[in-house]
């Protein structure tokens, strides 16, 4: 069996010499000259994708990890991080951060059969956050090794752009960034979304300590899913709010189809300043309040387009 830091990096160069396979023959040649064939396949269960679906992978201990606190879990298997450039190859990839897709990956090495001399040897891609932090071995139940981190790492060494604008976008016309709600982690069916709201001058940069956190704790990790909410603090919030509602109405159906999931049935939000105002929108029917507030004349005796009328109406 070989050292977690081996089979990591065995995975890492796999993926640069043959990432657009999940399965091949590899021959090691022992010390002593003579050569043994494996016949590898790598084979994603339980959240985690198939090899291929990833642009690189590598070991999670190869990183340096700074602005937030590390956090590894001891067991079995190779913990990685997993990257794939986000290009809206898939529709749901429009609520998945545009810096990247980050996700931990443990790889668990499955040695097989021998046949007409070759060994078939499986490697599973394991996504921690969906395997109640255990696996199976030898028919045992055992802790699954992982480092929630590293993925929060990755991603953060690519938010320069996103940290400049938190102030440059008060002072300009248009934001640099649409308001848009990120999936933070791969949709469970089974865990209730944490939707992350941030306050003014503020982005979901601000969240990044409390989700390595949170992302550590078993039962939060278990419960819960991590969503994060983006939007101009410049703009009303009834406006942001709106979007949030909007996106979420057009998000659900996609991530379950026959309203069926338990994820589905609840949410939580967590908020910060004015994004306690943005998230009020979601749990308040203020009815004709904010319009007769600020109006003397009946909203439905206006002349208006149908495009206006339906944006009035949902703000």
């Amino acid at each position: 069996m070989p050292s977690a830091h081996a089979l990591a990096h065995f995975v890492e160069n796999w993926m640069v010499q043959r990432g657009e396979t999940d399965s091949g023959e590899v021959a090691v040649t022992a010390p002593d000259g003579s050569t043994r064939l494996y016949h590898v396949r790598f084979r994603g269960t339980h959240g985690a994708f198939p090899l291929t679906y990833f642009d690189s992978i590598s070991p999670a201990i190869d990183y340096r990890v700074k602005r937030i606190e590390h956090h590894r879990i001891d067991g079995v298997g190779a913990p990685l991080v997993a990257v794939r450039e986000n290009r809206h190859r898939e529709p749901i990839e429009t609520y998945y951060p545009p810096e990247a897709i980050t996700r931990p990956i443990t790889a668990v090495i499955r040695p097989g059969r021998t046949v007409n001399g070759v060994q078939e040897i499986g490697i599973d891609l394991l996504c921690p956050l969906s395997e109640n932090g255990t696996t199976t071995v030898d028919g045992k139940e055992t802790v699954l090794a992982a480092d929630f981190t590293v993925p929060w790492a990755a991603l953060l060494s690519r938010a320069g752009d996103l940290s400049k604008s938190r102030y440059s976008d008060a002072f300009n016309g248009k934001p640099s960034r649409d308001p848009q709600l990120y999936l933070m982690e791969p949709y469970d069916p089974l865990k209730e979304p944490l939707i992350m709201i941030h306050g003014l001058f503020d982005s979901p940069l601000v969240w990044a300590q409390l989700s390595n956190e949170l992302w550590t704790d078993e039962k939060v990790r278990n419960r819960y899913q991590i969503w994060h909410f983006l939007y101009n603090t410049s703009a009303p919030a009834l406006y942001s709010g709106r979007v949030l509602r909007t996106q979420l109405r057009q998000l659900r159906p996609m991530l379950d189809p026959t309203g069926t999931d338990p994820a589905m049935q609840r949410t939580t939000l967590l908020a910060h300043s004015m994004g306690g105002i943005v998230s009020r929108s979601l749990i308040t029917r203020p009815g004709n309040t904010f319009w007769e507030a600020a109006f003397t004349r009946p909203f439905d005796s206006l002349t208006l387009t149908d495009d206006d009328r339906q944006s009035l109406k949902e703000a």
